[in-house]
């Protein structure tokens, strides 16, 4: 590691994690341990495939790794108590160490309570301390992440681009007689030579029925004529995540299904009209019902036409999940993807636009353009 990297991480990462210590204190809370990888490198800089960590309220945070791992995390993290272990036990052994190091009888320790909390570990922790409280410590981690930096819009953005070139490969392969999982990995070879070091999720390729689902894979099915593709890319780049779907026509667009796509891409229009700091995300999706509502097709709505994308690929504010996020305020400098919901109306077909976009105090600012209507192929 370079000196100059070294300097790097220090004033990013260890900035950060200072900060988040005093959000910790501020919130009466013992310490946190991160199990997820989102909140694990932005305060440790550190990507690893089983991230555990503890932050203490005061003092040096503590990383723990299989033996085999150890010397690439201090090369890789500014974090500098680096615990090997080679089992189960070992690790679990030495977070009760760590949590006795608190110095209280029972320590409240906090956990980011989301898709990326493994349950086993959890109940396992617990085992060990049964005294230990654990608190949901959730918005206190994202408190700093929602607000990006222009490192990492420029990483969401680059992620964003390497979409476009996946959704061009799509455009390329979708044809008749060619089977779904074939387009997923013509795109999943392509974003990757374009540099993402993975995906999010698996991408869609939902053909025919399949398209008017909310959300996907890429099976044996058959693409046939005639049939709608709707296909979704998420490339990771540098840990930051990319967003971008797009519905395709194998052959002219069906009337219903050019309707219904009309109607998304003007409500997302309206969408964005809305989107500035200091709007709420309820702004975003009451725009987006009306101008459906207009067209007759108000009830064909699914909440939540948006949610922050960053170092996760649904983050704070992420309204179907979480209805209060309904009322965050959005600021400046977040990166958000507008075009969530999928529009189906029965006998018509389904659309889906997704894209991502920097919120400024102006307005919505795409990071990486792409062509916004049915693909016809």
């Amino acid at each position: 590691m370079t000196t100059k990297r070294a300097r790097i991480m220090t004033s990013i990462y260890e900035t950060r994690t200072r900060n988040l210590q005093k959000l910790i204190r501020e919130e009466k809370f013992d310490g946190i341990l991160l199990f997820d990888l989102p909140n694990y490198f932005y305060y440790t800089g550190d990507l690893r495939k089983q991230p555990r960590a503890f932050i203490p309220a005061d003092g040096e945070p503590t990383l723990l790794t299989f033996s085999g791992d150890a010397e690439d995390a201090r090369n890789s993290s500014w974090v500098k108590d680096v615990r090997p272990y080679n089992a189960m036990h070992e690790m679990m052994v030495a977070i009760m160490g760590i949590m006795r190091s608190t110095g209280k009888e029972r320590p409240v320790i906090g956990a980011n309570y989301d898709f990326h909390l493994p349950a086993f570990l959890m109940e396992r922790f617990k085992l060990a301390n049964p005294l230990a409280v654990m608190k949901d410590a959730s918005d206190l981690l994202m408190e700093q992440r929602i607000v990006k930096s222009g490192e990492e819009i420029d990483n969401v953005a680059t992620a964003q681009r390497i979409a476009t070139h996946g959704m061009e490969r799509a455009r390329e392969v979708i044809r008749g007689g060619v089977p779904e999982y074939e387009v997923a990995a013509e795109i999943e070879y392509t974003i990757k030579r374009k540099g993402a070091e993975g995906l999010s999720f698996g991408s869609f390729v939902n053909s025919g029925a399949r398209s008017q689902g909310i959300h996907g894979l890429a099976t044996r099915r058959v693409i046939e004529q005639g049939d709608p593709v709707l296909v979704d890319v998420s490339p990771i780049y540098k840990g930051y995540c990319g967003n971008l779907t797009r519905v395709f026509s194998v052959g002219p667009a069906r009337p219903g299904l050019k309707e219904v796509a009309t109607a998304f891409l003007e409500g997302k229009e309206k969408t964005l009209q809305a989107v500035r700091a200091g709007a709420k995300v309820m702004d975003m999706d009451n725009s987006f019902y009306e101008s459906l509502k207009k067209a007759g097709l108000g009830e064909h709505q699914i909440r939540g036409i948006s949610h922050g994308i960053g170092l996760a690929f649904e983050e704070k504010p992420f309204p179907t999940i979480f209805p209060e996020h309904m009322i965050f305020e959005l600021r400046r400098d977040m990166t958000i993807s507008v075009g969530h919901s999928l529009l189906y109306v029965p006998g018509k077909g389904a659309a889906r636009f997704e894209d991502v976009y920097q919120v400024t105090e102006a307005g919505a600012k795409p990071v990486a353009p792409f062509e916004e209507a049915v693909i016809e192929v």
